[in-house]
């Protein structure tokens, strides 16, 4: 697989995903709680959803750093 066919993959699951977020007034970020039992953590939607983009960013980081180590070429995507 090339990195253009994961992109193709991922794709129709990254819109499913930002046209579902799209549908959640301002009211249920601040009002639907996420119970995560196994870590102990209650947090309302928005802050989630933050969350979520927030380890992403880390990972796309930490990806960049290990590409940066190798000497290869990075994407400019912070621009």
């Amino acid at each position: 697989m090339s990195i253009s066919d994961e992109i193709e993959f991922a794709q129709p699951f990254r819109r499913e995903f930002l046209d579902y977020v799209q549908t959640f007034s301002v009211d249920d970020l601040s009002r639907i709680t996420i119970t995560r039992t196994e870590l102990g953590q209650v947090k309302n939607l928005g802050d989630y959803l933050l969350r979520v983009a927030y380890h992403e960013a880390v990972h796309s980081g930490q990806f960049l750093s290990y590409l940066r180590t190798l000497n290869i070429a990075r994407p400019q995507i912070w621009d």
